[in-house]
Protein backbone atom coordinates (compact mmCIF):
# COMPACT_ATOMS: atom_id res chain seq x y z
CA UNK A 1 0.00 0.00 0.00
CA UNK A 2 1.27 3.41 -0.98
CA UNK A 3 0.18 6.58 0.88
CA UNK A 4 0.32 9.88 -0.97
CA UNK A 5 2.41 12.34 0.42
CA UNK A 6 1.85 15.31 -1.60
CA UNK A 7 -1.69 15.34 -0.71
CA UNK A 8 -1.72 14.99 2.71
CA UNK A 9 -3.02 18.25 4.57
CA UNK A 10 -1.01 19.54 7.80
CA UNK A 11 1.68 21.38 9.66
CA UNK A 12 5.44 20.99 9.09
CA UNK A 13 7.30 20.87 12.44
CA UNK A 14 9.08 23.96 11.72
CA UNK A 15 5.15 25.86 11.35
CA UNK A 16 4.43 24.74 14.71
CA UNK A 17 7.87 25.30 16.40
CA UNK A 18 7.33 29.11 14.75
CA UNK A 19 3.32 29.56 15.82
CA UNK A 20 4.32 27.95 19.49
CA UNK A 21 7.40 30.74 20.01
CA UNK A 22 5.21 32.94 18.59
CA UNK A 23 2.14 32.41 21.28
CA UNK A 24 4.79 32.64 23.77
CA UNK A 25 6.33 35.45 23.44
CA UNK A 26 2.82 37.36 22.74
CA UNK A 27 1.07 35.97 26.18
CA UNK A 28 4.76 36.44 28.16
CA UNK A 29 4.11 40.47 26.97
CA UNK A 30 0.39 39.64 28.34
CA UNK A 31 1.15 38.57 31.52
CA UNK A 32 3.40 41.33 32.18
CA UNK A 33 1.18 43.83 31.04
CA UNK A 34 -1.22 42.14 33.34
CA UNK A 35 0.72 42.03 36.33
CA UNK A 36 2.16 45.71 35.80
CA UNK A 37 -1.70 46.69 35.84
CA UNK A 38 -2.80 44.37 39.42
CA UNK A 39 0.53 46.45 40.86
CA UNK A 40 -0.49 49.53 39.83
CA UNK A 41 -4.26 48.74 41.55
CA UNK A 42 -2.84 47.79 44.49
CA UNK A 43 -0.49 50.79 44.55
CA UNK A 44 -3.76 52.93 43.90
CA UNK A 45 -5.90 51.22 46.55
CA UNK A 46 -2.98 52.38 49.13
CA UNK A 47 -2.71 55.82 48.52
CA UNK A 48 -6.63 55.69 48.52
CA UNK A 49 -6.73 54.43 52.06
CA UNK A 50 -4.14 56.26 53.65
CA UNK A 51 -6.06 59.68 52.03
CA UNK A 52 -9.27 58.50 53.07
CA UNK A 53 -8.20 58.27 56.29
CA UNK A 54 -5.87 61.67 56.90
CA UNK A 55 -9.08 63.19 54.99
CA UNK A 56 -11.30 62.08 57.64
CA UNK A 57 -8.73 62.82 60.55
CA UNK A 58 -8.32 66.25 59.38
CA UNK A 59 -12.17 66.82 58.56
CA UNK A 60 -12.84 65.25 62.71
CA UNK A 61 -10.26 67.77 63.86
CA UNK A 62 -11.36 70.89 61.19
CA UNK A 63 -15.14 70.75 62.44
CA UNK A 64 -14.14 70.70 66.09
CA UNK A 65 -11.98 73.73 66.05
CA UNK A 66 -14.14 75.30 64.15
CA UNK A 67 -16.93 75.55 67.10
CA UNK A 68 -14.30 75.51 69.34
CA UNK A 69 -12.83 78.37 71.44
CA UNK A 70 -10.34 79.45 74.11
CA UNK A 71 -7.36 78.12 71.02
CA UNK A 72 -3.89 76.94 72.53
CA UNK A 73 -0.65 76.36 71.05
CA UNK A 74 0.02 73.11 73.91
CA UNK A 75 -2.21 70.42 75.38
CA UNK A 76 -2.85 71.75 78.68
CA UNK A 77 -4.52 75.60 77.48
CA UNK A 78 -2.04 77.01 79.73
CA UNK A 79 -1.42 79.25 77.22
CA UNK A 80 -4.71 80.13 75.69
CA UNK A 81 -4.99 82.93 73.09
CA UNK A 82 -0.93 82.93 72.74
CA UNK A 83 -0.56 83.03 69.04
CA UNK A 84 1.85 80.47 67.57
CA UNK A 85 2.56 81.98 63.68
CA UNK A 86 5.84 79.78 63.54
CA UNK A 87 4.04 76.62 64.28
CA UNK A 88 3.78 74.18 66.89
CA UNK A 89 3.51 70.05 67.39
CA UNK A 90 0.05 70.61 68.93
CA UNK A 91 -3.15 72.30 69.14
CA UNK A 92 -5.80 72.35 71.59
CA UNK A 93 -9.52 74.19 72.40
CA UNK A 94 -12.23 74.22 74.46
CA UNK A 95 -14.83 71.65 73.28
CA UNK A 96 -18.33 74.05 71.95
CA UNK A 97 -20.16 70.71 72.35
CA UNK A 98 -19.62 70.28 76.00
CA UNK A 99 -22.45 72.31 78.14
CA UNK A 100 -20.05 73.01 81.33
CA UNK A 101 -16.87 74.48 78.43
CA UNK A 102 -14.69 72.58 80.87
CA UNK A 103 -13.70 69.53 78.15
CA UNK A 104 -10.06 70.86 76.50
CA UNK A 105 -9.22 68.70 73.04
CA UNK A 106 -5.82 68.78 72.27
CA UNK A 107 -4.12 67.28 68.99
CA UNK A 108 -0.28 66.59 68.78
CA UNK A 109 1.88 65.49 65.58
CA UNK A 110 4.25 62.91 67.27
CA UNK A 111 6.03 59.64 65.88
CA UNK A 112 4.72 59.95 62.48
CA UNK A 113 0.94 60.31 63.74
CA UNK A 114 -1.71 62.62 64.23
CA UNK A 115 -3.13 62.28 67.94
CA UNK A 116 -6.44 63.53 70.19
CA UNK A 117 -6.20 64.13 74.13
CA UNK A 118 -9.24 64.95 75.85
CA UNK A 119 -8.76 66.74 79.11
CA UNK A 120 -5.31 65.57 78.79
CA UNK A 121 -5.48 61.89 78.69
CA UNK A 122 -4.68 58.99 77.12
CA UNK A 123 -4.24 59.59 73.22
CA UNK A 124 -6.32 58.43 70.33
CA UNK A 125 -4.44 57.79 67.27
CA UNK A 126 -6.25 59.53 64.75
CA UNK A 127 -4.14 58.64 61.42
CA UNK A 128 -3.67 54.23 60.64
CA UNK A 129 -0.39 52.92 60.37
CA UNK A 130 -0.58 53.46 56.70
CA UNK A 131 -0.06 57.07 56.65
CA UNK A 132 3.74 58.32 58.08
CA UNK A 133 3.82 62.56 58.80
CA UNK A 134 7.22 64.07 58.14
CA UNK A 135 8.24 65.84 61.38
CA UNK A 136 7.64 69.29 59.58
CA UNK A 137 3.84 68.77 60.50
CA UNK A 138 2.91 72.20 62.51
CA UNK A 139 -0.62 74.02 63.69
CA UNK A 140 -0.40 77.48 62.97
CA UNK A 141 -2.37 80.08 65.28
CA UNK A 142 -3.03 83.42 64.03
CA UNK A 143 -5.57 85.92 64.58
CA UNK A 144 -6.58 88.19 61.59
CA UNK A 145 -8.21 91.09 63.12
CA UNK A 146 -10.53 89.47 65.78
CA UNK A 147 -10.69 86.32 64.07
CA UNK A 148 -8.67 83.25 65.49
CA UNK A 149 -7.28 80.85 62.46
CA UNK A 150 -5.90 77.79 62.15
CA UNK A 151 -3.94 76.07 59.70
CA UNK A 152 -2.33 72.65 59.67
CA UNK A 153 0.32 71.70 57.22
CA UNK A 154 1.21 67.99 56.78
CA UNK A 155 3.83 65.91 54.61
CA UNK A 156 4.14 62.79 55.05
CA UNK A 157 3.66 59.36 53.09
CA UNK A 158 1.04 56.83 52.66
CA UNK A 159 0.42 53.35 51.26
CA UNK A 160 2.87 50.24 52.37
CA UNK A 161 5.89 48.98 51.26
CA UNK A 162 6.90 49.83 47.95
CA UNK A 163 4.22 51.44 47.57
CA UNK A 164 4.79 54.36 49.90
CA UNK A 165 3.88 58.12 48.20
CA UNK A 166 4.73 60.95 49.27
CA UNK A 167 1.84 63.99 50.07
CA UNK A 168 1.46 67.58 51.23
CA UNK A 169 -1.88 68.48 52.84
CA UNK A 170 -2.83 72.24 54.01
CA UNK A 171 -6.10 73.43 55.48
CA UNK A 172 -7.13 76.59 57.00
CA UNK A 173 -10.40 76.33 59.87
CA UNK A 174 -11.30 79.62 60.97
CA UNK A 175 -13.57 79.90 63.95
CA UNK A 176 -17.22 80.34 63.49
CA UNK A 177 -17.88 82.64 66.88
CA UNK A 178 -15.98 86.07 67.45
CA UNK A 179 -14.30 85.88 71.05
Amino acid sequence: MKVDLKNKKGFTLIEVIISLSIFIIVMTISAGAILSIVDSNRKARAIKSGMDNLGFALESFSRNARVGSGYSCDLTGAAVGTLCPDGSISFSHIDAYDIAQTRRIGYQFTGGRLYRYINGGSPVTLTSPEITIDSSARFYFTRTESQPRVIVAIKGTTGARKYLTEFSVQTSITQRKVE
